[in-house]
């Protein structure tokens, strides 16, 4: 798994206008363990056009000031990368399931408070799809080593489920047949 903090370049941007989204912090595979899928050609899947470019990735930070804008921010952010872990789903063929997964994770803080969010998409009965959000939970304020290492723990253990869930997604997406046609 890698990170990066840079714009994410081939996303998507939902109303005219809109800035590229961009992010502190983004956790997901570089690009080429995705191989043979071709991962360039999904849409928004590969965030930056860098030879260690993350891939389909599947947990971000955002930090600041407040965290109004930080939850806004991450919700941006997300949407995007589940925009893209969608046109990942339709690659291999599948429609998409009205069942509420969270694709991505966030972590949102202001280095007092830090909550975690889940995100994912829904296709309404007209085809439109909505993006939506869920504060998952709020971290322990970090005052002592104690509350510390629970908000660590926690956090780590969000990443390692982000992690597997990404994993998983890239097995598929290797074994897809189109990715194993010549």
């Amino acid at each position: 798994m890698a990170g990066n903090t840079r714009e994410l370049a081939q996303g998507p941007r939902f109303q005219p206008g809109l800035s590229a989204p961009t992010v502190d912090l983004l956790e997901g595979f570089e690009h080429w363990a995705f191989r043979p899928c071709p991962i360039h050609e999904i849409s928004g899947a590969v965030c930056i056009e860098d030879p260690y470019a993350v891939a389909l990735p599947c947990f971000l930070v955002e930090c600041g000031r407040t965290m109004e804008v930080e939850r806004s921010r991450a919700a941006y952010d997300a949407a995007c990368l589940v925009y893209s872990h969608n046109e990942a789903t339709k690659h291999l063929g599948k429609i998409m399931e009205n069942d509420k997964k969270t694709v991505v994770f966030s972590m949102v803080t202001n280095g007092e408070q830090s909550s975690i969010c889940g995100h994912f998409a829904l296709a309404g009965d007209d085809g439109s799809i909505t993006y939506h959000q869920d504060q998952l939970m709020t971290l322990p304020s970090m005052d002592d080593y104690e509350t510390y290492m629970q908000a660590r723990t926690i956090t780590r253990n969000v990443q390692d489920l982000a992690r597997q869930k990404s994993e998983s997604l890239r097995d598929l997406l290797a074994m897809s047949p189109l990715s194993l046609s010549p």
